[in-house]
């Protein structure tokens, strides 16, 4: 998705435009963009589906089930890794696997 802000730029001495700028939001992550996987510290699945995550160039932040309780049981988590996006949740590393396949096939 693109999106752009036109922005007119006009000179603060002679109050004419001298141009304009284009700011790209396409950068911008969204809050729905926002990925989070829920580990635990000494889970070995969870460090496969940060593997998978980062060699698909992934951007997710992780957070530890153990420091983040209430947000786990908000969650309804109950296995980890959990990665959660939008609303949505996908539970293993084949969980993880799905959402990368999804996402491949959302960009092509």
């Amino acid at each position: 998705m693109q999106l752009e802000i036109d922005t007119e730029i006009t000179s603060f001495c002679t109050g004419r435009s001298i141009g304009k700028h284009v700011t790209n939001l396409a950068k911008v992550e969204q809050p729905q963009d926002i990925k989070y996987l829920f580990t635990t510290k000494t889970c070995p699945n969870c460090k496969q589906a940060e593997q998978l995550l980062d060699a698909a160039d992934i951007r997710y932040t992780v957070r530890f089930a153990e420091e983040n309780r209430d947000t786990v049981r908000a969650l309804g988590i109950r296995q980890a890794p959990t990665l959660v996006s939008g609303g949505q949740k996908w539970t293993g590393v084949s969980g993880v696997r799905e959402f990368i396949a999804a996402k491949e096939n959302a960009n092509v």
